[in-house]
C-alpha cells in the first residue's frame, strides 16, 4: 500500500465532518482577511472615512448637474420666448403694436414656465427691416440666479440671451 492509502485509510471521517472544517477553515480565513490588512492593520473603520471623503464628491457632482440642467433649461426658454416674440411682432401692423406685442409674448412665455429673471427680461424689438417682405427681429436677455446652488464651479447668475426673426408677410400693409 502506497503512504496515501494508508493515511487514507487510518484517518476516516464522515463527508459531514470534513465539511465542517472545511467551513470552519474557511470562515477564519475570511475573518482574518476581512480584520487585517496586508500590512497587519486593522481596517475597521475604513468604510467609515470611504463614506465621509466619497459624499461631498457625490454631492458636489449632483448640485452641478441640477445646475448645468436648469441653464440648458432656461437658455431654450430663452430661445423659445424670442421666436414667439419674433413671430408675434411680425403680425402687428404698426411699429409701437409691434414692440408691444413683444414684450407681452416675451413676458407671458417665461411666466407660463415659471422662469424668473433677475430684474426681468430685456427686451429689444429691431425694426431696421419693417416694411412688406422685410423681416422683425427680437432679442431677449435673462439672468437667471444661480445662487440657491451652491456648487463650485457654478457662477451666482447667468445671462442668457437669443435672437429670434419673423418675416413679414409681402402683401401685409404696414404702419412706421
Amino acid at each position: 500500500m502506497s503512504d496515501f492509502q494508508t493515511r487514507s485509510h487510518t484517518q476516516t471521517q464522515t463527508p459531514a465532518q470534513t465539511s465542517a472544517q472545511a467551513h470552519a477553515r474557511v470562515g477564519a480565513l475570511a475573518t482574518a482577511r476581512r480584520v487585517l490588512s496586508p500590512q497587519g492593520r486593522s481596517e475597521e473603520g475604513a468604510g467609515m472615512i470611504d463614506l465621509v471623503v466619497v459624499t461631498p464628491i457625490l454631492v458636489s457632482i449632483l448640485l452641478l448637474a441640477v445646475g448645468l440642467g436648469r441653464v440648458r433649461n432656461a437658455d431654450q426658454l430663452v430661445r423659445s420666448a424670442a421666436e414667439d416674440a419674433a413671430r408675434a411682432a411680425s403680425l402687428q401692423r404698426t411699429v409701437a403694436g409691434a414692440q408691444a406685442a413683444a414684450a407681452d409674448t416675451v413676458s407671458s412665455s417665461l411666466q407660463s414656465a415659471q422662469t424668473s429673471c433677475t430684474g426681468g427680461p430685456a427686451v429689444s424689438v429691431d425694426i431696421s427691416r419693417w416694411r412688406p417682405g422685410g423681416s422683425v427681429s427680437v432679442t431677449v436677455s435673462c439672468t437667471a440666479a444661480l445662487s440657491d446652488l451652491t456648487a463650485p464651479g457654478l457662477p451666482g447668475s447667468k445671462t442668457m440671451s437669443a435672437r429670434g426673426t419673423s418675416p413679414i408677410d409681402t402683401r401685409r400693409s404696414v404702419a412706421t
